[in-house]
């Protein structure tokens, strides 16, 4: 299934296949952790993704991983469970790296102390997202992290995606935090297909 530039080269039928089958643990580590992004054409491109994303976020490029429909095609998000990618798309980004993820949060929980008024329901997903040691980019107050990291972010956004705002972050505390993420994410969709919770196909 793999080709030689390393993309994970199956459909949305045959990805569902393994999820009945319960291989939750070599998709992640073997596929999703490990394949080639279907937005670069080749593995070389990527790695030049990953070099430029490390100058600009000073992180090191082992520790950024591809989300979202990018990475085999379509997308495995339940509202937009199998759509295909498009030019439209945005391209969603993992960081993994634990002083980034604490920078991050010692800034979330000084804003929310500093600024009660404002709690509301992103307050709330913070809370319940930082059980699970990673933070999503429109859950994030408007903290100095956030704001070096969207204008980082958008030079790539820009140069990659031809505009600054479709290169988003998800930003993990470890590689545990990523793994458990997508193995909760994959066994919903594993267990919403048997339930018939989720459609085999993608609904307009």
């Amino acid at each position: 299934m793999f080709d030689q530039e390393g993309h994970f080269r199956i459909d949305a039928s045959s990805f569902q296949a393994l999820l009945r089958n319960d291989e939750f643990p070599w998709l992640i580590d073997g596929v999703l952790l490990n394949c080639t992004p279907v937005f670069f054409e080749t593995r070389p491109l990527y790695h030049a993704f990953l070099e430029n994303l490390s100058y600009e976020l000073d992180i090191h490029p082992k520790c950024f991983a591809i989300r979202g429909s990018w990475l085999l095609g379509f997308s495995l998000k339940p509202q937009q469970l199998w759509k295909p990618v498009g030019e439209q798309s945005d391209l969603d980004l993992a960081i993994i790296d634990k002083s980034y993820y604490e920078q991050i949060e010692d800034q979330v929980r000084l804003y929310d102390r500093l600024h009660p008024e404002l709690r509301g329901s992103q307050y709330d997903r913070r809370l319940t997202y930082r059980k699970y040691f990673y933070h999503r980019y429109f859950d994030l107050p408007p903290i100095a992290a956030i704001k070096d990291q969207t204008e980082a972010l958008g030079k790539l956004s820009n140069k990659y995606l031809k505009r600054p705002d479709k290169l988003n972050a998800f930003v993990f505390k470890d590689w545990w935090s990523l793994h458990s993420r997508w193995e909760y994410e994959l066994q919903d969709i594993g267990a919403g297909l048997r339930q018939r919770r989720y459609p085999k196909n993608f609904n307009n």
